[in-house]
């Protein structure tokens, strides 16, 4: 049986690093989201490179309804994983891009402030 989580005092503030999200996390989930659209196409253009399969056969018509519709969706759900990347990124940055506009100081103004570590609602503060 798994050990439960060791409690904790009061959290600490998130640290962000905005250079490393902006430079480095978001544009490799583009780069890899552009190498997935890639590696479609390459295979698309060597699929169609290679011609027709032979379908002179019973067992070779069989074989290409099976493979046909499968191939067509493992390629269609790579360029959807690829989008997801691409998503995956620019959503990254729209955070960047909201985290830093956020007016830190009203945290000051809150009576309640919600402690993402703990398990209960969020907690009251004193003397606020």
């Amino acid at each position: 049986m798994a050990e439960p989580a060791p409690a904790r005092g009061p959290s600490e503030p998130m640290a962000f690093d905005h250079e490393q999200l902006e430079n480095s996390v978001a544009p490799g989930f583009g780069t890899v989201g552009g190498d997935l659209h890639d590696a479609v196409k390459r295979a698309r253009d060597a699929l169609k490179a290679l011609g027709d399969l032979p379908s002179g056969e019973e067992t070779d018509q069989r074989f290409l309804r099976w493979l046909t519709p499968k191939r067509d969706q493992m390629l269609a759900l790579t360029d959807d994983l690829a989008d997801a990347y691409l998503d995956i990124k620019e959503g990254l940055l729209a955070m960047h891009r909201g985290v830093l506009v956020l007016d830190w100081g009203m945290a000051d103004d809150l009576t309640k402030l919600p402690d993402y570590l703990a398990d209960g609602p969020a907690v009251e503060r004193g003397g606020a």
